[in-house]
């Protein structure tokens, strides 16, 4: 029985920390490059 629950372990949380940081890290580099077009 708890062979099967590790095999069916998911880490969720980090799966869902690192998809904010993707998206966090995305919309500051799209303000960033935004920001610059603005300027030029």
């Amino acid at each position: 029985m708890k062979d099967k629950q590790e095999q069916e372990f998911k880490p969720y949380g980090t799966i869902v920390f690192m998809t904010l940081l993707l998206l966090l890290t995305a919309v500051v580099w799209f303000s960033v490059y935004y920001i610059q077009i603005d300027r030029a």
